[in-house]
């Protein structure tokens, strides 16, 4: 499914407000949202926030943005290392909003949390008390949409997103990427209370390296 030039993808599959992507290592999450970005840049500006310092993602997103007949200087990356750079620049966000910024990616929301201490029953406090806030009166104007990636644990009841139930409350959105090893495809799943119950698009490359978008 192609957007219309004057829609995007975000448009397209009705993504607005807080939109929450989690799924296994290796399901496609930041590939997603920089599908959405690339899109995005054709017509406004998009604030990437990479909370985890690295920038291995920039080479495809430069890719897609030509695929998608996008604009690089639509995208502005924000690079922090380390939980306190990561907060820094979330709780900073607004001063790098342009009037036309109508995405901000956080990849990985889950960074702003000190990964190292996670038995402390208050681990995780900022995120629920002032993160969350932050990101969520971005778009409480309904004029600009959020996408945080959360990383994903292993529990004995399986797989889920860091402080999946925190993050839910605030989310619009709460999508789980699932790919089948050894497929190029990656499904996008709507959740509603916990439980996976709408496919929304399935994305991938096909043999000719196109980008591949269309409903389930």
């Amino acid at each position: 499914m192609m957007a219309s030039p004057e829609q995007t993808l975000l448009d397209s599959y009705g993504l607005s407000g807080l939109v929450h992507v989690w799924g296994q290592a290796g399901s496609g999450k930041t590939l997603f949202a920089s599908l959405l970005a690339a899109d995005e840049s054709r017509l406004n500006h998009v604030l990437w926030i990479s909370t985890d310092g690295k920038l291995h993602f920039a080479s495809r997103l430069k890719e897609l943005v030509r695929l998608r007949n996008g604009s690089a200087s639509n995208i502005t990356i924000v690079s922090a290392l380390g939980h306190v750079e990561a907060n820094q620049a979330v709780f900073t966000v607004r001063e790098r909003l342009r009037s036309d910024t109508r995405l901000v990616v956080v990849d990985p929301i889950t960074r702003v949390l000190d990964m190292e201490h996670v038995d402390d029953l208050m681990w995780g406090r900022n995120l629920f008390e002032e993160t969350m806030p932050v990101l969520a009166a971005l778009c409480s104007s309904g004029e600009r949409t959020v996408v945080i990636i959360s990383e994903v644990r292993e529990s004995e009841t399986g797989a889920a997103a860091v402080h999946h139930d925190t993050i839910s409350r605030w989310a619009s959105h709460d999508l789980e990427l699932r790919r089948d090893p050894g497929s190029a495809e990656t499904e996008v799943l709507a959740q509603r209370n916990g439980q996976s119950t709408t496919s929304i698009l399935r994305f991938g490359y096909d043999k000719s390296g196109l980008r591949v978008v269309r409903r389930s």
